[in-house]
């Protein structure tokens, strides 16, 4: 297994997640952090899940605007002394760490709801990966903080100067309807069977730590040229990165080619763009345009073919002749653009498509079954339809 297998392995479980999947990978490769803006019920506990299979420590809170910085980080002691003077007594308050200061992951629910207190000590964390508390300053193993809201800020300049720690931001939606049958299947079956994650053998977990310690070995200079452009197009069109924001999506750049087992970014790793210049979906399809025009089509055609491989499972369910058909006609288009991409995992889907296609097809053999020659008559359909 290896990093990109992981999301493989995930789509067994979190049906229509696989894209979560990989940015918490990447977010735990460039040791950013992740915000998701989403109504609920999408894939908050799947990422806990995912790094629980890793093998890192996790810890979930859901706040409101009470939470105080002593529910999420340590608990209060009062400390009795004895002072110089007989029958005195001094005491002090001392803290011990706990939940989110003791953990790897953290997922912080509704975290825009944070009282300011928490923000100041969530800023600690996040930055400096340590927090002070009275007079006791504590340091954090933290990798990775999970932020998840129905909404981001955008009239508060407090939020969003928060908000924009958060590396890399995703606005999540619903599993679409070409989906459901796979997503209902997969839910009742895993069910039954009591299986609600997966396994990460600890050779994957050592390959993540490698790319975490070579992530500044990158070669990222070849793709600085289409990425100024992108960052100049995406400013002339009202979406400004902030510096810092600049910098670092360059380490998610990095971090996509590590997950590809690639030392050298490539133009498609410009897709993190997609993941840390938009405050909103609405300004997604500009972002894609900048992209586009940079790079061309390279990034549209990859998010196509990563998209249509996630709901491969659904096409491989489908059993009447016209169906089948159909199906036919989308492997046919996809295979057309993944012959546009480098990368061996790209000839490893072809492979794949390839088998998928058999199947397809031999289905429609057993459909014609009936017929004299079915077989050619299958092969006349499957020709006709992939326009060979």
């Amino acid at each position: 297994m290896t990093l990109r297998s992981v999301v493989e392995a995930s789509r067994g479980v979190f049906i229509g997640r696989e894209k979560e999947v990989k940015l918490l990978i990447l977010a735990l490769i460039a040791k950013e952090h992740f915000l998701m803006v989403s109504e609920p019920g999408t894939a908050k506990t799947m990422l806990a899940e995912t790094a629980r299979a890793f093998g890192y420590s996790t810890s979930y809170y859901l706040l409101t605007r009470d939470t105080t910085v002593t529910d999420v980080l340590a608990d209060t002691l009062a400390v009795r002394e004895h002072g110089g003077r007989e029958g005195v007594e001094k005491i002090s308050v001392e803290y011990e760490p706990k939940g989110f200061l003791l953990s790897e992951v953290v997922i912080v629910d509704e975290v825009f709801k944070a009282s300011s207190d928490v923000l100041n000590a969530f800023l600690g964390l996040m930055n400096e990966r340590r927090v002070t508390l009275g007079s006791h300053t504590f340091s954090s193993p933290l990798i990775t903080m999970i932020g998840a809201s129905n909404e981001y800020p955008r009239d508060d300049p407090v939020l969003a100067a928060f908000s924009d720690r958060f590396l890399i931001r995703h606005f999540v939606s619903y599993i679409p309807k070409d989906m459901w049958t796979q997503y209902f299947v997969s839910y009742w079956g895993n069910h039954r069977l009591g299986r609600r994650s997966f396994e990460v053998p600890p050779s994957v977990r050592a390959e993540l730590e490698d790319a975490q310690r070579h992530l500044f070995d990158v070669d990222v200079y070849g793709i600085l040229s289409p990425y100024e452009q992108a960052l100049a197009l995406l400013e002339d069109r009202g979406i400004k990165l902030s510096d810092r924001r600049k910098a670092r999506t360059l380490k998610l750049v990095a971090a996509s080619a590590l997950y590809e087992g690639r030392s050298e970014a490539l133009e498609e790793d410009l897709e993190a763009l997609l993941y840390t210049a938009p405050t909103s979906p609405e300004e997604l399809p500009t972002v894609e345009k900048a992209l586009e025009e940079c790079v061309g089509d390279v990034i549209k055609a990859k998010r196509e073919v990563e998209a249509f491989n996630s709901t491969l499972g659904t096409l491989l369910l489908v059993k009447d002749e016209r169906g089948v058909l159909e199906a036919l006609a989308k492997l046919s288009s996809v295979k057309r653009k993944l012959s546009a991409l480098k990368g061996d995992r790209y000839r490893v889907m072809e492979a794949e498509l390839e088998k998928a296609e058999d199947v397809l097809v031999g289905r429609l053999v057993g459909d014609i079954g009936a017929e004299e020659d079915a077989e050619m008559a299958a092969e006349e359909k499957r020709e006709m339809v992939l326009g060979r």
